[in-house]
């Protein structure tokens, strides 16, 4: 990852109060408001961090030369995850739940995984369920003839 330019030292998300803090030994992560979500962080914390992320942005010194940044890693190609900006992404939503056990699945291309789901392994199922039913074949794998 390449360093910012000297011009956003003065953004608000580069503060020090704003900052990520390394965790203590046995203590869990805890992202920066314009972070993406952490495994198992619920799609609620994450939606209120982005919330107060966007207002900070309105007021930042720097919210023009970052909303041209960012229009430079989208027009090459680089997703952007969390909030930048002041733009924040949309949450996945949970589409359904699994057939085989009933939890409820998230998208397989989502980077966040909401608390009490699982991914979406194939056509609506988790990768337990898929595995179960197809004994172990792979993804779209025929079964041999005896």
């Amino acid at each position: 990852m390449t360093a910012l330019p000297e011009q956003f030292d003065e953004a608000t998300c580069r503060q020090p109060e704003f900052r990520p803090r390394r965790p203590d030994f046995g203590e869990r992560y805890v992202p920066t408001l314009w972070e993406s979500g952490i495994p198992h962080e619920p799609l609620s914390e994450v939606s209120r961090r982005w919330d107060r992320a966007v207002v900070l942005c309105r007021h930042c010194p720097v919210l023009n030369l970052c909303a041209q940044y960012a229009d430079g890693l989208i027009e090459r190609g680089l997703k952007v995850d969390g909030v930048i900006a002041g733009v924040r992404p949309e949450l996945p939503k949970v589409q359904m739940s699994c057939r085989g056990c009933g939890v409820p699945l998230y998208p397989r291309q989502s980077t966040i995984r909401p608390a009490g789901c699982k991914r979406e392994y194939a056509s609506a199922t988790c990768r337990s369920c898929w595995d179960a039913n197809h004994n172990g074949r792979s993804h779209g794998a025929r079964p041999r003839a005896p």
